[in-house]
């Protein structure tokens, strides 16, 4: 069957594997998967409409997943789009160095909003309530977090630095996040070697780099996959700290 299966690809340019033979690298989450078979808890930093949070539960079928999208009506859709998923919690905040007010870009149905309004100047803007990781996983009970996923168009850094308790600790066992390497004011990322700068002297070291955004110029943007190397029992959230 699956001889045929790459027959059949092969004619369309198509090469065919099975899951368990795709070398690390290509699927980000399927990469994660392998390195933390044991995956109990991960943060969705720019939830959006659930996008990440059905990639995720693909791959992490039982654990439980926080999301975070501060925009109002993109938060109602990510509710109705994770509601019959009873481990998924969907929190109306975006995340920050600290907790407080910010503003942000409001152009709806886009995952592009974002708190640098420089990138889009003329776009209407509104203001959402920031929260910090450190704070945010100590309100509830969560000491340990599996995964950390960031997607917040340009505010990355700023995530990391809220979260500054938990990293230096060891607490966080992965990081995935959307980076740039080459500055795009009009489209921005975090970038990646201010993230490096903050995570590898904490022990973290770059697993993968996921080709996203090559273009003419060269490789503009991409997620990249940090890892902190296992150092002995690390405590994780068994359960819903919101039950």
């Amino acid at each position: 069957m699956l001889k045929t299966a790459k027959r059949i690809a092969a004619a369309f340019g198509l090469h065919v594997v099975r899951r368990s033979s795709v070398p690390y690298g290509y699927d980000k989450f399927a990469d994660v998967a392998k390195i933390l078979p044991d995956l109990k808890l991960a943060l969705d930093v720019g939830g959006n409409y659930g996008q990440t949070v059905a990639e995720m539960r693909v791959h992490y079928p039982s654990a439980y997943i926080i999301s975070f999208e501060p925009m109002p009506a993109i938060f109602e859709d990510l509710k109705r789009n994770t509601a019959r998923d009873s481990n998924v919690q969907c929190v109306p905040y975006a995340v920050g160095s600290e907790a407080g007010t910010a503003t942000m870009t409001a152009l709806e149905h886009t995952g592009q909003n974002t708190m640098n309004l420089s990138a889009k100047p003329d776009a209407p803007t509104v203001e959402v309530p920031v929260i910090a990781l450190d704070q945010f996983c100590a309100e509830h009970g969560i000491g340990g977090v599996d995964l950390l996923k960031i997607d917040t168009e340009g505010y990355e850094v700023e995530v990391l630095k809220g979260a500054m308790g938990l990293l230096s600790s060891g607490s966080i066992r992965a990081v995935l996040v959307e980076v740039e390497f080459y500055p795009n004011p009009s489209e921005p990322h975090g970038d990646f070697f201010a993230i490096s700068q903050i995570l590898i002297p904490l022990g973290y070291r770059v697993f993968a780099v996921y080709d996203e955004g090559k273009d003419e110029q060269g490789w503009r943007w991409g997620d990249v996959l940090f890892i902190l190397p296992t150092t002995g029992e690390r405590h994780h959230v068994d359960c819903s700290p919101f039950a």
